[in-house]
């Protein structure tokens, strides 16, 4: 639950509910409150004392469940403080491992798993308020990260909260999806790629995957992919400037000092630049 006070009196004047749902993030958009929640697909195998024969042990312990997880979005409109109405919300199986907001647009990327049961694959489902109807992802039209296959699915989902009725646009690929950044117009996902070389217990050098997306009110469209060596700390380690990618890594190979380096890329992800082996064994 997020209670809300008023800043002049530290007064709580609402209280908003989310249930079983645990909330990660927030964000205020105008007169909207948006939270980024996680909970479970399932119900919990008990979740009253009654249901269980010893009550103290109810009393103290948590629900359990036993399904998937489930990330969920709730949009509230706050025009009303003692009237807070839920006004949009989007689930998808899985969770939500990065969410940004750009003006009017709510940017989320999840990470689920297809099953297989023989040649069954079972796709990940969504729901969208705006026509309460469950789906799943079409295994069919989906595109995958190169050199970042797995069963894994990431999948970009654009809410315009200015036009809450229409449904979300979602982009799904097949692969993993690590750090990322976001300017105002576009989009940049991560992934780490291990050069064993003949290794199989160290890895003796490591590659950052890089791919493009352009944003346009809650879509987005796959524009391009790069690499650079070694491994990128965070977000703060990367940004757009002038058109140009740069992006800050560090190299610690098996058998060699660890060594920091940059790189500038152009709009398709090309290198035009580069500066390595900056501060031998030290850490971004």
């Amino acid at each position: 639950e997020i209670a809300i006070h008023l800043a002049q009196e530290g007064k709580e004047v609402a209280l908003v509910e989310t249930g079983d749902f645990i909330v990660d993030e927030m964000y205020l958009n105008g007169n909207q409150l948006i939270l980024i929640t996680r909970g479970n697909k399932d119900q919990p195998v008990f979740s009253e004392p009654a249901a269980v024969s010893n009550k103290m042990i109810a009393d103290i312990a948590y629900p359990y469940y036993g399904g998937s997880q489930l990330a969920k979005v709730f949009v509230y409109d706050l025009k009303d403080i003692k009237n807070i109405k839920e006004v949009k919300s989007f689930e998808i199986d899985g969770n939500i491992s990065n969410s940004r907001k750009v003006g009017n647009q709510l940017y989320i990327i999840s990470s689920s798993y297809a099953s297989k049961d023989g040649d069954t694959y079972t796709m990940p489902t969504y729901k969208d308020s705006s026509n309460g109807k469950t789906a799943s992802l079409d295994l069919a039209t989906m595109c995958y990260l190169p050199e970042s296959l797995s069963r894994s699915v990431t999948t970009i989902t654009g809410i315009q909260l200015n036009k809450l009725s229409e449904p979300a646009s979602m982009t799904s690929y097949l692969g993993d999806s690590g750090t990322i950044y976001m300017s105002t117009g576009n989009l940049y996902i991560t992934t780490q790629t291990y050069d064993y070389s003949g290794n199989r217990l160290y890895a003796s050098t490591t590659r950052t995957n890089i791919y493009k997306f352009s944003l346009n009110n809650g879509k987005t469209t796959f524009t391009a992919r790069g690499k650079v060596d070694g491994n990128v700390l965070n977000q703060f380690s990367m940004d757009e400037y002038d058109g140009y990618f740069r992006i800050a890594t560090t190299t610690w190979p098996y058998s060699g000092n660890r060594a920091n380096n940059m790189f500038a890329l152009d709009d398709k992800l090309a290198k035009v630049g580069k500066l390595t082996n900056i501060a031998l064994n030290e850490n971004i």
